[in-house]
């Protein structure tokens, strides 16, 4: 009778993939220690939003 509570939603799962992605490619190691990116709450913000920016610019193409 509550099955509709527990039921995953396809969309929300395909962006919790893409987000974690972006977020995995955002955070490597290289954009803080060779590319000189601030490794910094604002700095790792900043990579993600980069990262994030890029990735909706592409898919909308």
């Amino acid at each position: 009778m509550l099955d509709f509570l527990f039921k995953k939603d396809p969309v929300r799962s395909q962006a919790e993939t893409l987000y974690a992605a972006i977020a995995e490619q955002a955070l490597a190691p290289e954009f803080f220690a060779v590319a000189g990116a601030p490794d910094t709450p604002e700095g790792r913000f900043d990579m993600i939003a980069l990262h994030m920016f890029l990735a909706v610019d592409r898919l909308l193409r």
